[in-house]
């Protein structure tokens, strides 16, 4: 029998349970390891949506266990499953069988997104000699979803699903390398892990990957702004990006957004570290204190003409310098006030406008804690 021949082939290759029933869900064949029972209520549902759409269904019985089929030309189903497409705990596993009176711990199939859509592709074309492409079907994975029981999140309790502050940290100092870019087999491979970032949305897929979407572009976003890229492009890209989710209606559109966000923003880091040796950057810095020395300016304005942004600006300086931007500025005042101060006669108070000081007390203070003493003091003991 050539379909058994090619069914077979379906086990071997994937190692998927694989089911043929009949128009009266009686099985035909059967190719699996272990006593694994048919699911008759995915066969139904299967079953209903082929024919239906008449296009291969993807059937979610909870977020990371599917079943998978449609009907050949003879109109008895090919039923592919369970498979599990994320990371099943053994309690999860315990769960399921107990539910659909496994006899044993068979081998519970795990394979990922793209290579179930390769097998569901595959094998409709070899039975029924129609094309779909995987495109398609990549494409129902994030609109065809069963409604998950309210029990079934109660094993996220156990597990840590949610980016916490470690994991969140480091896939920042990875993404600030500007190395990070999301190709097209990486897409399918992970195609469906949106759901793991941020589970919020009970019962409701599409709401929950929005979330999830829109947490890692805003750590992504966090990321760029350290890496140095300007803030008003970091949140001109990242609303540009929400607007995009607001018109997504599946879950493999909003992956499609977060990897062009991740693209987008990874290159604009990119572009930063080309822009020339961030070690030339202190001195940079230094060299624009002197021009604007005589004037009130800002860290975010000094950041904004050479090209950063403001806190990696500062957070570089520092590394290198050991002393923050402001503490810079300041004492470069002061040095300058204490040249005044020896060579001319100029009040302390013009001095202290001169430089921008916020007031003559104020500079007065400062510069006792930087010289030991008060300016006038200073000036008597080191006129020339």
């Amino acid at each position: 029998m050539k379909d058994k021949f090619l069914l077979e082939k379906a086990y071997l290759g994937w190692g998927i349970p694989t089911f043929v029933l009949n128009g009266e869900n009686q099985i035909r064949y059967q190719k699996c390891g272990g006593d694994i029972p048919v699911n008759m209520d995915a066969a139904v549902e299967v079953r209903k949506r082929w024919r239906e759409s008449q296009v291969p269904v993807l059937r979610y019985e909870t977020m990371d266990i599917i079943h998978m089929g449609f009907e050949d030309k003879d109109g008895d189903l090919c039923l592919f499953g369970p498979i599990s497409i994320g990371n099943l705990s053994r309690a999860q596993i315990r769960d399921y069988q107990f539910t659909h009176k496994w006899k044993n711990e068979a081998p519970f199939c795990r394979i990922l997104v793209h290579q179930a859509v390769s097998c569901l592709s595959t094998m409709y074309f070899l039975l029924t000699g129609r094309k779909v492409s995987e495109e398609v079907l990549t494409e129902k994975m994030g609109t065809v979803r069963e409604p998950m029981q309210e029990d079934a999140w109660d094993f996220m309790d156990d597990y840590d699903v949610f980016f916490g502050y470690e994991q969140e940290r480091a896939f920042i100092e990875e993404f600030k390398q500007g190395e990070m870019r999301i190709d097209e087999k990486t897409f399918l491979e992970n195609s469906n892990s949106l759901e793991f970032v941020a589970p919020l949305a009970r019962q409701n897929y599409i709401k929950n990957s929005e979330y999830a979407v829109v947490s890692a572009i805003s750590i992504m976003r966090k990321a760029a702004i350290e890496a140095g890229v300007t803030e008003e492009i970091c949140y001109r890209l990242s609303f540009q990006y929400y607007k995009r989710l607001a018109g997504c209606t599946s879950t493999i559109e909003m992956m499609r957004v977060y990897a062009d966000a991740a693209n987008e923003l990874g290159r604009r880091i990119g572009e930063v570290k080309k822009k020339g040796n961030v070690g030339e950057l202190p001195e940079r810095c230094k060299r624009y204190i002197v021009r604007n020395i005589r004037r009130k300016f800002t860290i975010d304005e000094m950041a904004k003409e050479l090209g950063y942004h403001p806190g990696y600006l500062s957070r570089l300086f520092t590394q290198k310098e050991g002393i923050s931007l402001r503490q810079y500025i300041l004492k470069e005042r002061l040095y300058l006030a204490a040249n005044i101060l020896k060579n001319s006669d100029e009040k302390i108070g013009m001095i202290s406008d001169y430089l921008c000081f916020h007031s003559q007390s104020y500079m007065t203070e400062r510069f006792v804690k930087e010289y030991g003493m008060t300016p006038k003091e200073y000036r008597r003991k080191n006129k020339l």
